[in-house]
């Protein structure tokens, strides 16, 4: 089904608000009055909210080359599957 642009027009436009008001948590907590940069909420909204990419909010194996929980976990699954079946 194809989607009309006024779909993802507004689609985007919830997208920049959930943004707006993620980011006004983030950068002004307990604050009323806040000024967001319009580019600022733009990008945070087009990446789907992630706040960064650092090591502690990124993908453990971009940073340090380990394997991710889904990962282990599904390994872990695997392994016992293994070990039931011989």
């Amino acid at each position: 089904m194809n989607r009309s642009s006024a779909f993802r027009r507004e689609r985007a436009q919830i997208a920049k608000l959930k943004a707006q008001r993620y980011l006004k948590l983030i950068a002004f907590p307990g604050k009323k009055t806040t000024a967001l940069d319009p580019i600022q909420v733009g990008r945070m909204a087009s990446c789907h909210c992630k706040p960064c990419s650092c090591h502690m909010c990124g993908n453990p194996r971009k940073h340090f080359g380990a394997v991710t929980m889904r990962e282990r976990k599904s390994k872990e699954s695997f392994l016992e599957e293994i070990e039931e079946a011989s």
